[in-house]
């Protein structure tokens, strides 16, 4: 009875151990029947591995990880362009006007040039005259009467002791102390050309107190470029767009000769109020 179910016992053990088959049998098996190497075999297998390997670790990277890595790519590549853009397309430094390059006190519509070196006072204030009567330009345009002591490539302006020398003015000297070198002469077209002067200014009160006292030789010294004919009349105060003014009326009350100071950098003769308010807006851009 023992030996019986030993008997059977072993057989089932058998069974199982044909039923188990190992790796080593299958690669057997298929080198016997289709000539396949080993070598084959087993490199066939690293391969799939490898495989696998890399499909489980994409499969691990989330979604939204591989989004970012492809916007920080893109962001990089978006910096460099746009830092190279920047040095490649970086405009020059401003060049340096040339020397012989005028500077007005504010820019005008145009520019005339006129060499008055060795001009006397008749015939600076005539050929200014005459400019006012000739000169044609735009309404509402300004022109510049560029008054030079020599041209071409060595261009220099007269400066305002030299205009005001040369005109044999009456000016005080702290007044001419007040003003700086640089002033502008010209036309504003309005109901005709409009005659002005523009002066910078270095100390407002002196300015202020030299052209009181000036006031009573203004006339005569300029009225041949500001006035048509001679006058009698003196100076008054008046309002203009807020800012004091001091004038000369004639005997219909319209102002023909003024003097403001807009800012206290600059002081403006003139000779009428639109040309005040025109350069004043000017010299405030």
């Amino acid at each position: 009875m023992n030996e019986q179910k030993s008997t059977e016992k072993n057989s089932t053990v058998d069974e199982e151990v044909r039923r188990i088959r190992t790796y080593g049998d299958d690669m057997a098996e298929s080198i016997q029947k289709g000539g396949v190497s080993a070598t084959h075999i087993v490199a066939a297998e690293q391969d799939r591995s490898s495989r696998r390997l890399q499909f489980e670790f994409e499969e691990k990277i989330p979604f939204w990880k591989k989004r970012s890595v492809v916007i920080s790519f893109t962001g990089i590549i978006l910096i460099v362009l746009v830092v190279t853009s920047f040095y490649l397309l970086k405009p020059s430094a401003t060049p340096t006007p040339p020397p012989n390059t005028l500077a007005h006190i504010f820019t005008p519509d145009y520019q005339k040039e006129i060499v008055v070196a060795g001009f006397d006072a008749s015939k600076l204030k005539n050929t200014l005259a005459e400019e006012r009567k000739s000169a044609s330009i735009p309404v509402s345009s300004i022109l510049s009467l560029d008054l030079l002591e020599k041209s071409g490539v060595d261009k220099k302006a007269i400066t305002t002791e030299y205009f005001l020398k040369t005109l044999s003015t009456n000016i005080p000297s702290s007044l001419t102390r007040a003003l700086d070198e640089t002033f502008m002469a010209g036309l504003y077209a309005y109901n005709g050309n409009q005659p002005f002067l523009v002066f910078k200014v270095n100390s407002y009160a002196n300015a202020f107190a030299g052209m009181l006292k000036w006031e009573q030789y203004l006339t005569n010294d300029l009225g041949v470029i500001f006035l048509e004919r001679n006058t009698l009349a003196v100076f008054g105060d008046t309002i203009i767009e807020n800012g004091d003014a001091r004038v000369i009326k004639n005997e219909n009350s319209k102002i023909i000769l003024l003097y403001s100071f807009p800012d206290p950098q600059h002081l403006v003769i003139t000779s009428n109020e639109k040309t005040l308010i025109e350069i004043k807006k000017r010299l405030g851009k």
